[in-house]
């Protein structure tokens, strides 16, 4: 991919500021009325945690090893 998992992971939660932010903007203005973009941003929100989460957690898998025989 290019880079390590764990600053992947690391940017993708860092990254939820992004769809938190956008959430708590249209309650703020639009109220539960918005009820569809509210569970837009905030599936976005949950998805982008499990994301980074997984990539944070699960440990690489390393590549398969020669046998020395």
């Amino acid at each position: 991919m290019g880079c390590q998992r764990r600053v992947l992971g690391i940017f993708i939660l860092v990254a939820i500021l992004i769809p938190v932010g956008d959430f708590f903007t249209v309650l703020a203005f639009e109220g539960y009325a918005a009820i569809t973009a509210l569970l837009i941003h905030g599936g976005t929100a949950l998805y982008m945690i499990v994301i980074g989460g997984i990539l944070l957690l699960k440990p690489a898998i390393d590549p398969p090893t020669q046998d020395p025989r």
